[in-house]
């Protein structure tokens, strides 16, 4: 008896840590999930910031094509333009999770796309729309109204471009409008700035701007150059000395005594 209380004991207490394993199991991959579309939306907008694009369909973008999949379309040849024929990585997460994308207002395909500055905008290029804000992901059985905190994730996308990853059941932000301060034409904001009208054909003159005068360059002085030294004649060259006589007096006859003579005494060369 003491044994099958024991036995069941421990089946329930394995029960219960088999359902929390699983539970965050299913947690983790909705999450994973759910970032791997967000890093996908800055992708995109990395992108189209990078390169500029000049029309709407030139613009990278992600298109949420079912519940299980979306794709990315960007310049993975980094040639400068789009070829959605060949440049569209496909995320399909259908049959590896029970995780689905629900939302208000979710048609598909939905696209979001970004502009050279980042913004972001849905619909399609002739009649572009405000981006769908929200996307929720959410593990089954679960639909917009069910989902929470405990059982889904929010990837939320400002019109700017912001990409942000929130709990299931958050209040997204909200933004106002920036408010403009209107400039009057002929206020000159810099005088190196043209102000034109509304209508893009005439603009404001632009002051006229005073060359800077260039400055009066002195020119440097020469050096003096000193005289070169007056160099005086070479001097006479001094005669060289008569060797004495045996008994000539080196002081008196201006010669020298020469070994193997010497001066004696005497003061003669002997």
């Amino acid at each position: 008896m003491e044994m099958l209380i024991v036995l069941a004991v421990a089946a329930i207490l394995v029960s219960i840590a088999v359902a929390q394993f699983g539970e965050s199991g299913d947690n983790l991959n909705r999450q994973n999930i759910a970032r791997e579309f967000k890093v996908t939306l800055e992708r995109a907008r990395f992108d189209s910031v990078k390169r500029r694009p000049s029309t709407c369909d030139d613009m990278s973008r992600v298109v949420i094509t079912s519940p299980n999949s979306f794709q990315l379309i960007t310049d993975l040849n980094q040639n400068g333009s789009l070829e959605p024929a060949s440049e569209t990585r496909v995320v399909n997460f259908g049959n590896s999770s029970d995780v689905q994308i629900v939302g208000n207002g979710i048609t598909y395909p939905t696209t979001i796309r970004f502009d050279r500055r980042g913004n972001a905008t849905s619909g399609t290029c002739a009649a572009p729309t405000d981006v769908v804000s929200e996307t929720v992901f959410c593990n089954l059985p679960c639909n917009g109204a069910s989902a929470n905190s405990n059982n889904s994730n929010i990837v939320f996308v400002s019109r700017t471009g912001t990409a942000a990853m929130l709990a299931g059941g958050s209040t997204l932000p909200t933004f106002d409008d920036p408010e403009v301060t209107d400039v009057p034409a002929e206020t000159q904001v810099n005088p190196l700035v043209a102000v034109w009208d509304a209508d893009g054909t005439s603009p404001s003159p632009s002051p006229s701007i005073d060359p800077s005068p260039l400055p009066t360059i002195d020119p440097s002085p020469l050096p003096t150059i000193d005289p070169s030294p007056t160099i005086d004649p070479s001097p006479s060259p001094t005669p060289t000395p008569v060797e004495c006589l045996r008994g000539q007096n080196p002081v008196t006859d201006g010669c020298i005594c020469t070994s193997p003579m010497w001066v004696r005494k005497s003061g003669k060369c002997q």
